[in-house]
């Protein structure tokens, strides 16, 4: 039956969804958006369920959507995919509203939205605290171009901060920023990524200052909020985080991200698959001048082929190299064995939902087509 109670916030309808899959003990269904975020949301929410021992499915938006026989809760997808479902989206209000049967929850930060709600009925870890952190930072990559956060999600770092989890210290935007060692950042830093210093080594005298004209800023500017990891966990940085979690999202799928939030194992192993990616990054960079550029609807593809979907993430590539002003508005693609490899994060949804809807096949987080024009939209 649909639910009954109108004239409540979004946590009311939230808590009692929750309340009504504990009594049935399921199954609930978690439909969410191909994106770190959403996918790092329904992990969280997962996580309850399986405390609570509830049987929950995940699916995201590259797959066709069963038919809703079951309770299904979504996360950023559209408000008639399921019929009497709860969706919980991200918002410029905190909101809640009735969509025909459906109730529609908005946050103005989806990750302190949903982390507050579970850390009600469990208790939340450091580490899983900080990795939904890290997911929500996804959206704010590279920070040259768009590193501004909300009231609500600059609220939820703070509050790490004040949990004694996270330091905030100001610095030039680059990774692994270190003032006592500025060669380490120069030469490994994939936000803001240095063309003429990355994977190569430092020579004397080289300066930030130097670094930062070189990639088009202001050195009076060239100035960020650095959040970095008190204790040991997998990064420092919870930007380099955030790129892991890219990775993760592109090498294999959303899914993975989804797990990170129940096991961290995923994100050991997007740590060091990004680090393997570094020097083949630096081959791509080198290389872009031979690369192929086509448009499709409107939009400008870069086509990088020589590299290998399975361990490369496009949106780490194109996010480091369009932070170095390399780029301008190009999507980055891959062309392997002879097929083009299109990360869906980079996709509207709706293009994304067009594409499952057609069976197109997915590896890992890229939609693969046979021609780029199988993007028309």
């Amino acid at each position: 039956m649909p639910f009954t109670f109108d004239g409540v916030n979004p946590d009311e309808v939230f808590r009692r969804l929750l309340s009504e899959a504990q009594e049935t003990g399921g199954p609930l269904r978690i439909i969410a958006a191909h994106d770190p975020e959403s996918s790092a949301a329904a992990g969280l929410v997962a996580k309850i369920l399986k405390a609570m021992d509830v049987d929950f499915e995940f699916i995201n938006d590259v797959f066709k959507i069963p038919l809703s026989d079951v309770k299904c809760l979504g996360i950023n997808v559209p408000e008639n995919i399921c019929r009497d479902c709860v969706i919980i989206k991200s918002s410029g209000i905190t909101a809640c509203s009735r969509v025909g049967y459906n109730y529609v929850l908005k946050y103005t930060s989806l990750t302190k939205g949903v982390l507050s709600l579970v850390s009600e009925l469990e208790f939340i870890t450091r580490d899983f605290k900080l990795t939904a952190a890290a997911a929500m930072l996804t959206k704010h990559t590279p920070r040259m171009v768009r590193g501004e956060l909300s009231n609500s999600e600059a609220e939820l770092l703070s509050s790490l901060v004040n949990e004694g989890l996270v330091s905030v210290e100001e610095g030039p935007p680059l990774i692994g920023w270190d003032p006592s060692n500025p060669c380490k950042a120069l030469t490994t830093s994939i936000d803001v990524l240095i063309p003429s210093k990355f994977m190569r080594k430092c020579g004397e005298g080289a300066s930030v200052e130097e670094a930062a004209l070189e990639v088009k800023a202001d050195p009076a500017r060239f100035r960020s909020k650095i959040y970095l990891v008190k204790g040991r966990w997998v990064s420092k940085d919870l930007i380099m985080a955030a790129y892991m979690m890219d990775w993760l999202t592109d090498v294999y799928g959303a899914s993975a991200v989804f797990l990170t939030m129940i096991n961290q194992a995923y994100l050991r192993l997007a740590a060091a698959g990004i680090m393997r990616m570094m020097s083949t990054l630096r081959d791509v960079i080198d290389n872009l001048g031979r690369y192929g550029r086509v448009g499709v609807s409107g939009r400008k593809y870069l086509i990088v082929d020589d590299v290998n979907p399975t361990q490369f993430s496009a949106t780490v590539a194109e996010k480091s190299i369009r932070s170095a002003g390399l780029i301008g508005d190009e999507r980055l693609v891959i062309k392997h064995e002879g097929r083009f490899y299109v990360p869906a994060s980079t996709l509207p949804q709706s293009v994304r939902m067009d594409l499952a809807s057609r069976d197109v096949s997915v590896c890992g987080g890229y939609f693969t087509l046979r021609s780029l024009e199988e993007l028309s939209w």
